[in-house]
């Protein structure tokens, strides 16, 4: 691999060798010069691809050494470093053409990530060139052809009337192109449409899939595997919506709904969403509503949501212990004209915490709060961006309140009209009674008007579970044969059919309602993977009742059915647990007791040091046990408690003990949600369990039996 060729420029001799031997032993070639004109001879004869200099320099400064340098090596990147800290050096820097600006002393460490980001700016400098010189030369080339053909049109058509001729030819020509243009145009519309409704259709599946599998009963290490599975999926389709969502703000096409909803509601949702992400990291989350919050405001819930959402997941996914807790209050600049309302949110968090100087970027597209952590965390630094703009559009201010390792608090208001105070009341069509049924005493029926096989499936499992009757139609003629047979409560009607689109089945759906001329209306709710605003508007004026995009939540889809159909009849229901601990929290000694295969792995295959560790474990444990029922009968020092319990966690995994592990984990995760000492006595049981397992009692023979006479 070739080496970057550096070349570092400074007056003091014992500083400038620190330099070389510092970065040569980074693996660059250096080159040393202690003034302005040596420099400017070594760039002479060699290539250098970054130049590291330092801004006082006694026969020339570093900004007449970077303008000279560059005249020779225009994609030369120079790096500026000084002990003085003035801004107009800096500035004076930057405008020579530095790359970047460091103050002495000097990490070497950082100067090693700038000169790497210097060496890709070359890189990609160097590229855009090449692709400049590339396009001058196949227009150039493009140019030859041309006149070429011209000469040839020309001499080919001397004998009749050229010029019209050749006008003739230009003019199709344009013609073509014009064209060209707007089918590559159309084309592209039509991909990014298809490309949202390819990756939601099948992400759909995934999802409601997933939701099926978690209703039933599970051991606690499936029902987690899938939660994960789960939540990957929803992280896909979440940032799916952000990158849209960010397209369509900056093309000026996101408009906010202007409906009644409860604040309150909410937030309860934003925490039953988040519940389970919490709970997998053993972390406390909470709300709290301040009495004084409206019942109902007028405003846009889905985009309140999408903040609040966004945010509660940044404070889960930043915080390893502790709470994260969304509060609800009157803002500071509440109006107070009976009218209008601000609210003001807060999402706080026991995280890592943001450095002030990084919180001015948080906020921006794009950005984090540093490297490590997209690297560490995820995300490609859209939430916020869009989170402050949603709040911008909701009327009010979106700000942080921060300290490293002391966590951090996301506040933002919003303005809303007060909404009328009365009972939710739900209209229906006449078609349900209140005994669950439809008009004519059967479970009420569901059609389900999709192409796709997987997500026929899933939604007619989806609607059997919720009670209701569900019937497949692969196309528009099926529904609308069906629709003929008998009498539908709702139609569930994909867009992209492909015998005739949603819009033409509703269409024909509508005109057969007119004829027949009794007033009744089945509802029709579109399931699509066209997730846009202007789909929706579509859906609405071509008849249709509501709108639903793919992937969609369980709950929400739910609560759109209960909506338009009520509630099912017969609704299945995972059978009952016993009292005491949940299924996730219990340790269920169906599980193994020692997982040899899971320790070895642990352990990277060396079975000695297995049975090492397994020794020191049964050593050890009794009397972690022993501290352990201490703390609980003297009341010791909750985190101390926590701190043991964790470590015998970590330890159990790491020998193989599942079960003590899981009820270690199950003791962990209800202490950290009532936040007292837990009774332990039930781990004695399990180690003497794990103690005589036949497969541990064997490793400990046959270490005995390999060990000195």
């Amino acid at each position: 691999m070739v080496k970057a060729r550096l070349l570092v420029i400074d007056d003091e001799k014992t500083l400038l060798k620190l330099f070389v031997n510092r970065l040569e032993r980074m693996s660059y070639q250096v080159f040393s010069a202690a003034s302005g004109p040596e420099a400017l001879d070594i760039l002479r004869d060699q290539e250098v691809d970054v130049l590291i200099t330092d801004f006082r320099m006694p026969e020339m400064d570093g900004c007449e050494i970077i303008t000279r340098a560059l005249q020779l090596y225009p994609l030369l990147q120079s790096v500026v470093v000084t002990g003085y800290s003035d801004v107009k050096s800096a500035i004076n820097a930057m405008g020579a053409g530095a790359f970047n600006y460091l103050q002495k002393p000097i990490d070497f460490a950082e100067l090693d990530i700038i000169i790497q980001k210097g060496l890709e700016k070359r890189r990609l400098l160097q590229e855009v060139q090449n692709k400049q010189i590339q396009l001058e030369e196949y227009r150039n080339r493009l140019e030859e052809l041309v006149e070429m053909r011209t000469i040839a049109l020309t001499e080919a058509n001397e004998k009749l009337k050229k010029e019209i001729e050749e006008r003739k030819c230009l003019e199709a020509s344009l013609r073509e192109a014009k064209i060209a243009a707007e089918n590559a145009n159309r084309a592209k519309s039509e991909f990014l449409a298809n490309m949202s409704h390819e990756i939601r259709t099948p992400m759909t599946s995934a999802i409601g899939l997933l939701n099926l599998v978690l209703d039933t009963e599970l051991l606690p290490k499936q029902k987690a595997y899938l939660e994960m599975a789960r939540i990957s999926t929803v992280v896909m389709h979440n940032l799916l919506n952000d990158i849209l969502d960010f397209s369509k703000i900056e093309a000026g096409r996101l408009n906010l709904e202007s409906i009644s909803f409860c604040p309150r509601k909410v937030v309860e949702s934003v925490i039953d969403l988040q519940h389970f992400q919490a709970e997998e990291k053993v972390i406390r989350l909470s709300s709290r509503i301040a009495g004084d919050v409206p019942e109902t405001v007028v405003g846009d819930p889905n985009r309140l949501r999408q903040v609040l959402l966004n945010l509660v997941a940044n404070g889960i996914k930043f915080t390893q212990y502790g709470e994260v807790e969304l509060a609800c209050e009157r803002g500071s600049g509440d109006p107070g004209d009976g009218q209008h309302v601000e609210l003001h949110f807060s999402v706080r968090d026991t995280g890592i915490g943001i450095d002030q100087n990084q919180i001015a970027v948080i906020f921006e597209a794009f950005a984090q709060a540093d490297g490590s952590t997209t690297r560490r965390y995820g995300g490609v630094g859209l939430g916020l961006n869009i989170c402050s703009k949603l709040v911008a559009m909701m009327g009010g201010n979106i700000w942080v309140e921060s300290e490293p390792g002391r966590g951090s608090t996301f506040h933002f208001t919003c303005r809303f009209a007060l909404g009328p105070v009365k009972e939710e009341v739900r209209e229906h069509t006449g078609i349900i009674n209140d005994e669950g049924e439809s008009r004519s005493g059967q479970p009420r029926r569901v059609m389900v008007v999709e192409d796709d096989k997987t997500n026929r499936w899933v939604i007619g499992e989806i609607l059997e579970h919720e009670g209701f009757t569900a019937v497949n139609a692969a196309d528009g003629t099926s529904a609308l044969r069906e629709l003929d047979k008998q009498v539908f409560d709702l139609v569930l009607l994909d867009l992209m059919l492909p015998d005739m689109d949603g819009y033409e089945v509703v269409r024909r759906i509508r005109e057969r309602e007119s004829e027949a001329g009794d007033g009744q209306r089945v509802p029709i709710i579109a399931l699509t993977g066209l997730a846009g605003d202007d789909e929706k508007r579509r859906c609405m004026q071509a008849g249709m009742n509501d709108f639903l995009a793919k992937p969609f939540a369980v709950n929400q889809f739910i609560a759109k059915l209960q909506e338009y159909a009520g509630g099912g009849v017969g609704k299945k229901r995972a059978q009952p647990q016993k009292e005491g601990r949940s299924m996730a929290d219990k340790p269920a000694m169906v599980g193994e007791v020692f997982n040899e295969e899971e320790a070895l792995k642990r352990a990277a295959g060396n079975r000695i040091l297995l049975v090492e560790r397994l020794a020191a474990f049964l050593q050890a444990a009794p009397a972690a046990i022993g501290r352990l029922r201490h703390a609980v009968a003297a009341g010791a020092d909750i985190c101390l408690f926590e701190q043991e319990v964790h470590g015998l966690k970590q330890t159990a995994m790491e020998i193989g003990a599942t079960n003590i592990a899981d009820e270690l984990f199950s003791l962990l995760l209800q202490f950290r949600k009532n936040q007292r000492i837990c009774d332990v006595e039930h781990l004695a049981a399990e180690l003497a369990s794990f103690g005589n397992e036949p497969k541990v009692r064997q490793l400990m023979d046959e270490a005995k039996g390999s060990g000195p006479a």
